[in-house]
């Protein structure tokens, strides 16, 4: 994950909570934070990045009035004329703006097209519009917090967010069966919109969210119907997925600033992206091409011999010893982290906190989901 982001609709003025103070709940440390606020004061939000060389530089981007913007993690297929000297974000908010007056073809258009993403799109009037790819797409979550001055919607691509801005800055306890299924499986049940806390909603394939004024509704996305096997069969749906794989491939030259690396096994898996790299005549953005083996090992025999088909420079890095694993208690783990050495530079103290504070939610989750914990985890 390169961006974690955190949009909130609310009456007119500013959020209950501020964004920006739940920075310790992104999942990395982040390189850049980026603010906005809509004109009308019905809007804000905030997204902390890293890796920004990966979009080009940038997460968000803003019209120039500051009346539009948008926010999203993970890629979207860019048209092939979209400048680049433009952000990726900068593009994305070309495309979902082109008729400003209503953005709803757009939206649908980036659900089914190609890409794995989520994004937040603030149109002119300050409603917030969430939708994320359809076809292995990023999650998107959001929650409704009933507060005297009116009700506010937040969204964000985690769900950890949402539930500390719903309970004023603070995570509370998680639902102990969702987590369990997210702990063992990494993923949601199939169909199940519901996430870790109460009160956030995933949303789900074929359906967007609409926000205006604190008030969240979701809207229903016509799903394509399936098609059936062409007369010409399996040959032309090889034809289109090296089609889509030679695409993608070539796309490496739409981010100048990203050092690429191939981790060259010889199986099938990096052999398909080699042959995608070389279709896309691409190979030549590939700084290394590397493999983590023993010169012995089967895999290092085959990428030898592909690497040498090929004229590449392959790399062969024996493994480190393996080391038997510790199980130091919390305690001591997050004293561990949040000791940074006398011979520190400027910024370690703080990523050294980070640290700290990763390790502590890391404790406090662990103890919720252990039905066998006698006494909390503290550090």
């Amino acid at each position: 994950m390169s961006a974690c982001f955190l949009f909130v609709s609310h009456p007119r003025g500013a959020p209950s909570h501020p964004l920006s103070a739940l920075e310790p709940l992104c999942p990395f440390l982040p390189e850049r934070e980026d603010t906005y606020a809509h004109p009308s004061g019905a809007a804000t939000g905030v997204v902390w990045s890293a890796r920004l060389a990966g979009a080009r530089g940038g997460y968000l981007a803003a019209s120039p009035r500051g009346d539009e913007a948008v926010g999203f993690t993970g890629w979207w297929r860019e048209p092939s004329d979209a400048p680049l000297d433009a952000t990726v974000a900068q593009n994305l908010l070309r495309a979902l703006t082109r008729d400003p007056r209503d953005p709803t073809p757009a939206l649908e258009a980036l659900h089914l097209g190609a890409g794995q993403l989520a994004a937040v799109l603030i149109a002119h009037d300050g409603a917030l519009h969430g939708v994320a790819g359809v076809f292995c797409g990023r999650h998107l979550f959001y929650g409704v917090k009933r507060a005297p001055g009116g009700d506010e919607v937040a969204l964000s691509n985690r769900a950890s967010l949402v539930a500390a801005y719903l309970h004023g800055g603070a995570l509370p306890r998680p639902r102990l069966e969702s987590l369990a299924w997210l702990l063992a499986r990494h993923e949601s049940p199939l169909g199940d919109p519901s996430a870790a806390w109460e009160g956030v909603r995933h949303i789900l394939p074929g359906e967007r969210l609409e926000a205006r004024a604190g008030a969240a509704a979701l809207k229903a996305i016509p799903l394509p119907a399936p098609e059936p096997l062409p007369a010409q069969g399996a040959a032309r749906v090889w034809d289109e997925l090296h089609e889509a794989l030679t695409w993608r491939a070539g796309q490496l030259t739409r981010l100048p600033g990203v050092r690429f690396e191939l981790a060259l096994t010889g199986g099938l898996d990096s052999r398909l992206v080699l042959g995608a790299l070389l279709s896309a005549g691409v190979l030549s953005a590939v700084t290394r091409v590397h493999l983590t083996a023993v010169e012995s090992h089967h895999d290092a025999r085959s990428a030898r011999l592909i690497a040498d088909a090929y004229g590449l420079d392959l790399e062969v890095t024996p493994p480190s010893a393996p080391t038997r694993p510790k199980s130091p208690s919390c305690r001591a783990r997050a004293a561990t982290t949040s000791s940074p050495s006398s011979s520190s530079t400027p910024g370690t103290s703080r990523t050294a906190a980070r640290r700290s504070r990763c390790a502590r939610r890391a404790c406090s989750l662990a103890t919720a989901a252990s039905s066998t914990a006698a006494t909390p985890c503290r550090s």
